[in-house]
């Protein structure tokens, strides 16, 4: 919640997050930059799909998209204005047997 409350920018007409989670960084920039349209990446299908509910529920929905994939596999020409980024913090913690914490939480992916 912090990273969508303290990211400023002059002007940004597109913005990327990436790890998006269930959008709410994305839903946060685009209620304080009214022009933006935002791509939201998220490498978990079942994140992804509650972003995209979410995004759909929104007032902002016109101007918020969420890709499938891997941040990795967007295509290299796509300039954003703005990229942010809530990453994995765990580099050497102990795992979870979940699979998809794990993902999350950690920096493997």
């Amino acid at each position: 919640v912090l990273l969508g409350a303290l990211a400023e920018t002059v002007s940004s007409a597109t913005i990327l997050d990436v790890g998006t989670g269930t959008g709410v960084i994305s839903l946060m920039l685009a209620q304080r930059f009214q022009e933006a349209r935002i791509t939201a990446v998220e490498l978990d299908e079942d994140a992804a799909d509650q972003a995209a509910e979410n995004f759909r529920e929104s007032p902002f929905s016109a101007r918020l998209r969420v890709v499938k994939l891997r941040f990795q596999d967007l295509p290299e020409d796509q300039l954003f204005d703005l990229i942010v980024s809530n990453p994995p913090y765990f580099p050497e913690h102990l795992k979870s047997k979940d699979a998809k914490r794990n993902q999350a939480l950690h920096t493997d992916d």
